[in-house]
């Protein structure tokens, strides 16, 4: 994966918090609280519609396409250390391994992004049962919650024309209703246009958990480059 391009998907999940909040990175280590009124827009429950209806065209390609033709998925992968600015990169390609709906790439390490989204997935599962504008963007597990947000290209933070994005804030509690955000993780979806419609094109995730200092993040990146033999 070029550096660029890490840099980059970085800033689309740190610039993309509450509405009406300063981007930056100091979005990471902000401290957020669950609020009432806080449901999808008339927007994002388009965006979702639009992200499940590509699932099947993607699932048809890759079980056609790639799956019966032994065909592997090619991608760059990248990742930059607590304190670092120098990422380490590499380029792997994998088959895709495929039961009751869910598939993922045929890997045995743990550091890649390896599931292949679905309408079954547990990332998209909620999506494709179905939200409204009465749903609410976020969801509880003891003491963290998690905030999603919904992007189509028409936002600068989601590049490529018909192309789709998912950006998920985690919070940690600190005090009642004060959860600090220490996790992020972005989705560019590929638009109906694309070879393979659907697919998770780009995928990032920055953490401060596993840093000593204040400042200091943890980024992973992988992004999509071809079908291989």
């Amino acid at each position: 994966m070029k550096y660029t391009l890490l840099i980059a998907l970085t800033f689309i999940m740190i610039s993309c918090g509450i509405e009406g909040e300063e981007p930056g990175l100091e979005s990471i280590n902000k401290v957020q609280s669950i609020k009432a009124n806080d449901s999808y827009k008339e927007n994002e429950v388009k965006i979702a519609e639009s992200i499940c209806a590509l699932m099947t065209q993607k699932e048809y390609y890759l079980d056609r396409q790639v799956i019966m033709l032994n065909k592997k998925l090619s991608y760059d992968y990248s990742e930059i250390s607590c304190g670092s600015d120098k990422p380490a990169s590499e380029v792997f390609s994998a088959a895709i391994i495929s039961s009751n709906s869910l598939y993922r790439l045929d890997t045995t390490s743990s550091k890649y992004f390896s599931t292949i989204q679905s309408k079954s997935s547990k990332l998209l599962s909620e999506f494709c049962a179905g939200i409204t504008t009465e749903t609410k963007r976020h969801s509880e597990e003891g003491s963290i919650v998690s905030w999603s947000y919904l992007l189509d290209s028409t936002n600068p933070n989601c590049t490529g024309s018909g192309n789709y994005c998912l950006i998920i804030e985690t919070g940690y509690k600190e005090n009642a209703n004060q959860y600090r955000i220490k996790d992020l993780e972005a989705y560019m979806f590929s638009g109906s246009t694309s070879l393979i419609p659907g697919l998770v094109i780009e995928q990032s995730f920055v953490t401060t958990q596993r840093c000593s200092k204040d400042g200091e993040y943890h980024t992973k990146a992988q992004s999509f480059k071809s079908i291989a033999n």
